[in-house]
């Protein structure tokens, strides 16, 4: 009959021995283990979870998420057509993230001559009686008193000017951005706009003229880089008769009031001189004073305007394909990882989208499309050669890997076989296989879970000691490296795994031996 070997027992048996040898086992497989974990921190490398982790970390203080169109390498200056967000990027910006967005969109809007008090009426300079400009003894040419007297009282300002860019939003992207309703409200109809409180002060200061009434307009040439467009738009060369104006002393005086619309041609036409603009109607006065600053580290781009469109006016454009969308952005109110996961996955799929667009501006544009520092962060992995580093850690992960198991197999088979003269005696007197393998296990697991806790503990260390702090991205504050659950996971594997199996295989020799010749260490000379 077989003898029971007592647990106490098959502990003692099995973790007996030398303290120094126990020792520098488990601490020689930890290190061995930890630098192994620490190379496979490149294993788990995901380029969208990069991408997220780096704009989450970079948005976290930031007040604005913004979609953009970049002139990196084209050759074309912002608010050139081909580098403005065509009506479909618009649009899949707005479905594809759950954020209330404000867009800056191209479109004339000309409130030049209702200041009836900001133009002169009479001769600016004086003349000799030749009819020539008098100059003076540095060469300016010399004011009359009453144009003195104009510029005094009008202090140098000339404030007939019009508007190429207009923000268009709901009312709850207005809300979102501070904006506060003085009178009337938000514009509902395609022909409606709000207005704000610094162009009502104009309107104050200099009244109204319905110009459109009046019929002062002209017409203006401006030219992107390869394209001419022509537009209704003041210049000085048209002044209304002095008794137009009207005097604006309320927000309710403007409320109702109308201006120029006109709509952006895509090749100039002379016929175009004698067709009256469209009217836009005023229907609200806003306070924009409390809108958030803009935010350092973006580009140099100016989403908001003075004069406020409708979310109808925006679809109206969409769907004849005249909307000129420069930039969206949106507050960032929604901190979740959904929401940047969104942003991050929608750049990706707009800059493919406009990549043959682009591409044939010039052979090495850079196609900046969407959220901008998603963007910078993908070139700044470009430019930083990120993927060889990647390849070249998991390169030295791979040698770490066969150093750690061939080292801890050596180490946990040696301190097995030490043990060949405890394990003859037992068999000798009756301890079974089973309880025997039982025994070593119980022993083996035991110091595998304390290499897998100093591993552990030796990995967090030096990854947020020294690994993570020496890679991580400037602005961005992330690291291509990771520690998460698969490292531990990984980690815990390897410790358990490789002792446990080490220690299984001097056993299965043990007990094919005799009992004799494993109590003597000798081997069998058959």
């Amino acid at each position: 009959m077989k003898a029971k070997l007592p647990l106490k027992t098959s502990l003692r048996l099995m973790l007996g021995g030398k303290w120094v040898t126990k020792f520098f086992t488990i601490l020689l497989s930890a290190v061995s283990f930890m630098m192994f974990a620490i190379a496979s921190t490149a294993f788990t490398f995901d380029v969208f979870d990069f991408q997220v982790r780096g704009y989450r970390n970079y948005m976290a203080d930031k007040e604005y998420y913004l979609f953009s169109n970049d002139s990196s390498g084209t050759g074309h200056a912002p608010g050139d057509p081909e580098l403005l967000l065509t009506g479909e990027e618009a649009a899949a910006i707005q479905a594809g993230v759950s954020l209330n967005f404000l867009s800056a969109c191209r479109d004339q809007i000309d409130v030049g001559y209702f200041l009836d008090k900001g133009y002169f009426r009479g001769e600016k300079y004086k003349y000799d009686e030749n009819g020539e400009i008098i100059y003076d003894d540095i060469g300016q040419a010399v004011m009359t008193e009453e144009y003195k007297a104009y510029l005094k009282e009008v202090g140098g300002g000339s404030l007939a000017f019009s508007v190429s860019q207009v923000s268009v939003g709901s009312e709850a992207a207005y809300e979102e951005l501070n904006y506060r309703l003085l009178a009337g409200r938000y514009p509902e109809g395609v022909n409606e706009i709000a207005v704000s409180e610094d162009i009502y002060k104009d309107f104050e200061w200099g009244g109204y003229v319905d110009a459109l009434a009046e019929g002062c307009y002209t017409l203006q040439e401006f030219t992107f880089v390869f394209e001419t467009y022509e537009a209704y738009a003041w210049d000085d060369s048209v002044i209304p008769p002095k008794e137009a104006g009207v005097n604006i002393s309320s927000y309710e005086d403007l409320l109702g009031k109308t201006l120029g619309h006109y709509e952006l041609k895509e090749e100039n036409c002379q016929d175009e001189h004698q067709t009256l603009p469209d009217e836009v109607v005023i229907v609200g006065i806003v306070d924009m004073s409390d809108r958030p600053e803009w935010p350092r580290g973006y580009p140099h781009v100016e989403p908001f305007s003075f004069i406020l469109r409708s979310e109808a006016w925006r679809q109206t454009q969409r769907e004849a394909g005249k909307l000129y969308t420069e930039t969206m952005v949106a507050r960032n109110f929604h901190e979740s990882d959904e929401a940047v996961r969104d942003v991050v996955s929608l750049t990706f799929e707009l800059s493919e989208a406009a990549r043959p667009r682009l591409e044939g501006l010039s052979p090495n544009v850079d196609v900046n499309v969407g959220a901008y520092l998603v963007n910078s962060l993908t070139d700044y992995m470009i430019d930083g050669n990120l993927h060889y580093v990647i390849l070249i850690v998991c390169g030295i992960g791979v040698v770490f890997l066969v150093f750690s198991v061939l080292l801890n197999a050596y180490l946990m088979t040696s301190m097995t076989e030490l043990k060949c003269r405890q394990i003859g005696v037992l068999r000798a007197l009756g301890a079974g296989e089973g309880q025997l393998r039982a025994a070593f296990l119980a022993g083996t697991v035991l110091l595998a879970a304390l290499i897998f806790l100093i591993s552990l503990a030796a990995t967090a260390g030096v990854y947020y000691g020294f690994w993570r702090p020496w890679t991580i991205f400037g602005d961005f504050g992330v690291s291509p490296f990771v520690f998460n659950g698969w490292t531990v996971l990984i980690l815990a594997a390897l410790s358990f795994s490789v002792p446990i199996l080490s220690v299984l295989t001097p056993l299965k020799n043990f007990f094919q031996k005799p009992i004799v010749e494993t109590i003597s260490g000798e081997r069998s000379k058959k």
